[in-house]
């Protein structure tokens, strides 16, 4: 199995992100820049200097340089990326018209996927001199912030019975799918639900696959090789995140996005034709509102 074929896209707007390997791996591109466009993605700068400022305090020069690391990203982003996501949404808005196949979901799906493992090897290599220049004080201010999230995490999903995360997850891919086509009537919600009933419980192993990581991670940062070997040891981890997963556990996750593809594919066989006129002009929109974004950078 490739790597792709093995990811989960990262967080699209973090309002899903206990489930968001299911649904979301689907319609992470579209959910991505329905949240980046416009407002979002001009601000992103600000966007990650609060996120960073949450998780480790910065001295002047290290902010300025995380300054200088967005804007020269989201230069790159904007002046390489967009067109490919445009094309893309262009696509998803010219199969709305006719059901899709499990099959046609997997091959979005992995298209998505790499346009974001594109976005890490632009991204993560001009980061190591930021990380590198973090004090040892700073990692340990690191850890503390991301065992706090993991915390918070826990206590949101793994704190709750299975049946109670499987009742939300149900509800927010309702939530997702009517973003997209409109009201489901009550034979598609019943759809829907019977559909993602036998996706595994993964919660748990989730929680616990992610503070692994984190450890490899932190580990790097305290125990710093040279610049080269950072690099390539960093993107390692962002491209390939699940090297370390439990085979059981990587079994059920690529079980789920069977299930959840396949759910898909059905409930698209039904889709009315406002739901398909609505699907299509999202997409539409999105490609649009994106393309304005290049056109402005």
């Amino acid at each position: 199995m490739s790597r792709a074929a093995s990811r989960r896209p990262g967080p699209a707007c973090g309002a899903q992100r206990g489930w968001r390997g299911a649904l979301i791996a689907l319609v992470a591109l579209a959910v991505l820049t329905g949240c980046m466009a416009g407002f979002v993605y001009d601000r992103i700068d600000w966007v990650v200097s609060w996120y960073v400022g949450g998780l480790v305090t910065l001295d002047e020069q290290q902010e300025a340089e995380l300054r200088r690391l967005v804007r020269q990203s989201l230069h790159w982003h904007r002046q390489t990326q967009l067109p490919r996501y445009v094309a893309l949404l262009e696509e998803f808005a010219a199969a709305a018209d006719e059901p899709v196949t499990a099959v046609d979901l997997e091959r979005y799906y992995q298209r998505s996927v790499e346009l974001f493992d594109d976005v890490l090897r632009q991204v993560v290599p001009a980061a190591v001199p930021l990380l590198l220049s973090l004090s040892p004080g700073q990692v340990a201010q690191l850890r503390e912030g991301l065992a706090e999230g993991n915390d918070e995490l826990w206590e949101e999903y793994a704190g709750e019975t299975a049946e109670r995360r499987a009742t939300r997850r149900t509800k927010a891919a309702l939530r997702v799918l009517q973003r997209f086509v409109g009201r489901l009537d009550a034979g598609q919600r019943a759809f829907v639900a019977a559909g993602l009933a036998p996706m595994h419980d993964v919660a748990v192993s989730w929680l616990d696959r992610r503070r692994l990581w984190q450890e490899r991670f932190l580990g790097l940062l305290a125990a710093p090789p040279s610049g080269p070997v950072m690099a390539a040891a960093l993107l390692d981890l962002a491209l390939d995140p699940n090297q370390f997963d439990p085979p059981d556990y990587r079994r059920q996750v690529t079980d789920n996005r069977a299930v959840v593809l396949g759910t898909l594919a059905g409930l698209s066989a039904g889709f009315g034709g406002k739901q398909r006129v609505r699907l299509r002009d999202k997409f539409r929109e999105y490609a649009r509102d994106l393309q304005q974004l290049g056109e402005v950078g």
